[in-house]
């Protein structure tokens, strides 16, 4: 657990995971520094002026000496993508670092034929991931062969809640919200698990500095599995509107749009657990329900709700009836 008054590191920070956990390690009293590049907003950190903010990118080797001029009690790495990202934390600045957390994703694991996947199910190439697999991969393999620092991963999987830039579960709520028809390419009943933003910050702290961490991996994932379709009916529920929900075959559409997905959520099963990280440490994920009304809180608040950009495929689908 993190400790009152420890020195932490984020790399990454002001965006979405980071700025979540740069609150919670805030509120848990640690003495904060963030290193990233400020193409990212980050106003909100006016508010925390005790926050000793580093403008970077971490392949400038200045800018990563300049960070490192000081010790940390723990480095939270949110964007580490390929080996290179991490290395010099690794062989460089190992000495400074008394654990490093390194953000993954359950997209590492190979194609499985048994559901739900622990972290026993082996890692490997996944085609529907392609690069964004095997570079996460690379970093974890780099991981495992360190001796130098005290080493933990967390594996996510589709993170959604308030700040979200990627507009995960967004997509769906905003569309729900509008009493427009949701449109998906296949039968949606793949089942998988989403991550509320703030139980990932949660594990980040919970994690730091555990013995028993070292060296390890865990997903991190709300308790229900859901298919792509319930996951859309618990939003409707949420925002207390119908779901309308409408089917469409990718091969019949017009020439220009096909290739062009509607929809963050593909049809690939990927459900997980997190019985490993609960039985580690106090992890215990915010009910979907309760994370949803959160998030379409925050969306109220944000003005999320007031913009409504369709996709060319679905302003195509809708024409169409």
């Amino acid at each position: 657990m993190l400790e009152r008054g420890a020195r932490v590191l984020i790399i990454g920070g002001t965006r979405y995971i980071g700025r979540h956990t740069c609150i919670a390690a805030l509120v848990a009293g640690a003495r904060l520094t963030l290193l990233n590049r400020g193409q990212a907003p980050f106003g909100w950190l006016a508010e925390h002026p005790e926050v000793d903010r580093l403008q970077g990118d971490r392949h400038d080797p200045a800018a990563l000496e300049a960070a490192f001029s000081r010790d940390y009690d723990v480095v939270y790495d949110m964007i580490a993508y390929r080996p290179d990202d991490i290395r010099p934390l690794l062989h460089t600045y190992a000495d400074r670092i008394g654990h490093l957390v390194v953000c993954s994703t359950t997209s590492v694991y190979a194609p499985a034929l048994y559901q739900p996947i622990d972290e026993a199910h082996p890692r490997g190439p996944h085609p529907a991931w392609g690069d964004y697999n095997r570079g996460k991969n690379a970093v974890e393999d780099l991981l495992a062969t360190t001796d130098r620092v005290r080493t933990t991963v967390l594996r996510p999987q589709w993170v959604f809640g308030p700040h979200d830039y990627q507009r995960l579960a967004t997509f769906y709520l905003v569309r729900l919200a509008a009493g427009l028809p949701i449109w998906l390419p296949h039968a949606g009943i793949a089942q998988l698990n989403w991550t509320y933003a703030p139980d990932l910050a949660s594990a980040f702290l919970l994690v730091t500095s555990l013995p028993e961490a070292a060296g390890r991996a865990y997903n991190v994932v709300c308790d229900e599995t859901l298919t792509t379709i319930d996951f859309i009916r618990l939003c409707a529920q949420v925002l207390g509107v119908a779901a309308d929900i409408r089917h469409y075959r990718p091969e019949d559409l017009p020439g220009e749009l096909r290739g062009q997905r509607i929809g963050p959520v593909r049809n690939l099963p990927l459900a997980c657990t997190s019985l490993a990280l609960k039985a580690l440490c106090d992890f215990r994920p915010t009910p979907m329900a309760e994370a949803l009304v959160r998030t379409v809180d925050w969306l109220r608040g944000s003005g999320a709700f007031d913009a409504n950009q369709l996709t060319p495929v679905e302003e195509y689908l809708n024409a169409q009836g």
